[in-house]
């Protein structure tokens, strides 16, 4: 097995498999995501649930040991600070990526201990994602969730279903060879491949680089579920509904190909070809083969085809997010 790593922004991201292979997927397999670069963070008290009510965009009323909801922790400005999955089991856990996870707590350590709240990362469950295509095929040895946002769990395990034939497991390091030991070498990818298929169905990452850069609406978490609008006051409220309710939005998260002879950067802003017209951001990307990326960006609803990135004198057409790479 050919393991290989790319970073974004600062970030690692591990793959099983020659990068092209690493993201196709036959639509007749299930497979399993190896996903280190994620990390759980316990939150404990009396008081958790109103703790949390009060930081998170999503509704901790609708969180229960048998559904989870996908939120965003934001400054005061109403930008993202971090994109994570809330959960209620054994206590509410947060799920988060690795490299954000010193910061997050620290930030949210002094209102924690004001509302009595402890804050501690849990290191005995590793995170696996998975995509289930068919039920004929290898499946995990649990119970999987049958909608979106449901979740199935035991004392060593938490399965959460994330749509699109998508679910995430946290499973407890003992246990992890006997649920999933059985499945084979090629059903196996990295958290690479994971990143590709959550930038496909528009669910973008936040990065140590890009924390506070971005509005909530520039990347579309009004359209997923993120945010409750009914559920009362949290950390940067009032711009987020400021801005859903009383400004003409401008921008919408869309998923593109492009083929670049140098990596792109995420937080760079895009321009209309020949122009200094910005018309988006680059939110996030993925390497998919030799000088072709998927690409993640809040950009103009009219928009040129062709851009510019910053820092980039070469022109960039905007592909398809399937169109095919020009290599391995």
């Amino acid at each position: 097995m050919n393991h290989s790593t790319y970073t974004i922004a600062n970030r690692i991201y591990q793959t099983q498999h020659p990068l092209k292979e690493e993201v196709h997927f036959d639509t007749a397999e299930n497979y399993i995501f190896h996903l280190p670069n994620l990390a759980v963070l316990a939150v404990d008290g009396a008081k958790a649930a109103d703790f949390l009510q009060g930081q998170v965009t999503c509704d901790l009323r609708k969180i229960t040991p048998s559904t989870m909801q996908r939120g965003a922790l934001c400054n005061l400005k109403g930008r993202i600070m971090a994109l994570l999955d809330v959960i209620d089991w054994q206590g509410y856990h947060l799920v988060l990526q690795r490299d954000l996870l010193e910061e997050t707590k620290n930030n949210l350590s002094k209102t924690a201990m004001l509302s009595r709240v402890t804050l501690q990362v849990n290191d005995e469950y590793h995170a696996f994602g998975f995509l289930i295509n068919t039920s004929n095929r290898t499946l995990p040895h649990f119970p999987l969730p049958a909608e979106t946002g449901q979740v199935t769990q035991s004392s060593d395990y938490c399965c959460y279903f994330l749509g699109h034939n998508l679910f995430l497991a946290l499973i407890h390091q003992d246990r992890v060879s006997h649920y999933l030991d059985h499945f084979s070498a090629s059903q196996q990818r990295g958290s690479l491949g994971w990143h590709y298929l959550q930038l496909l169905n528009r669910h973008v990452s936040i990065y140590p680089e890009t924390r506070g850069l971005f509005l909530a609406h520039r990347i579309d978490l009004h359209k997923q579920g993120y945010i409750s609008f009914d559920k009362g006051c949290y950390k940067g409220q009032e711009i987020i509904a400021r801005t859903h309710y009383k400004a003409k939005l401008k921008h919408e998260l869309q998923i593109f190909t492009v083929l670049s002879d140098n990596p792109p950067v995420v937080g760079s802003r895009l321009f209309a070809e020949g122009t200094q017209q910005e018309i988006g951001e680059l939110i996030d990307f993925c390497p998919k083969g030799t000088d072709c990326y998927l690409i993640a960006v809040s950009i103009h609803f009219e928009h040129a085809q062709v851009v510019t990135l910053e820092n980039h004198d070469q022109a960039l057409m905007l592909l398809d997010p399937l169109e095919n790479t020009k290599g391995s």
